[in-house]
């Protein structure tokens, strides 16, 4: 049976860190650490968030679907915008953006990724419903 608890566990935590960051960039008075840390600490959440979503995404495509282990990311999101659970573009978006950042935290390349923060959430959190209904209605087939 597919658990949900890590890749809810990272949506949590990703909001949280979403909206400290948010506020922290609104404090005029916010030290330049802080809200250095506090973006670094956002792409951080991003890419776990988004790694979090695509391997949770595949064990219950092929746990309800039947598909090959061998899936890689942007064929599992196509697969899954095909069964009408994601938009395929948007998570391939994501996936591009949490990929620019490995071991680059550059301003432009965080800020690139950042362009997409509120996006993810809603994302993850509509991904998150689908898996949900996916899981449930692959339990009533058996």
């Amino acid at each position: 049976m597919i658990s949900f608890d890590q890749y809810e566990w990272a949506l949590e935590r990703y909001g949280e860190m979403l909206d400290y960051w948010k506020e922290a960039e609104q404090n005029r008075q916010a030290d330049r650490l802080v809200l250095e840390a506090a973006r670094e600490a956002l792409v951080r959440r991003f890419e776990y968030l988004v790694e979090s979503a695509w391997k949770t995404c595949k064990r219950l495509l092929i746990e309800t679907e039947g598909y090959s282990g061998e899936i890689g990311p942007k064929t599992l999101f196509r697969l899954a915008g095909g069964l009408g659970m994601l938009d395929a573009e948007t998570w391939i978006t994501f996936w591009d953006a949490h990929l620019g950042t490995s071991h680059d935290y550059s301003e432009e390349k965080s800020g690139a990724l950042l362009h997409h923060a509120e996006a993810l959430e809603k994302q993850a959190s509509l991904l998150l419903d689908a898996m949900r209904l996916k899981l449930a209605a692959g339990a009533g087939d058996g």
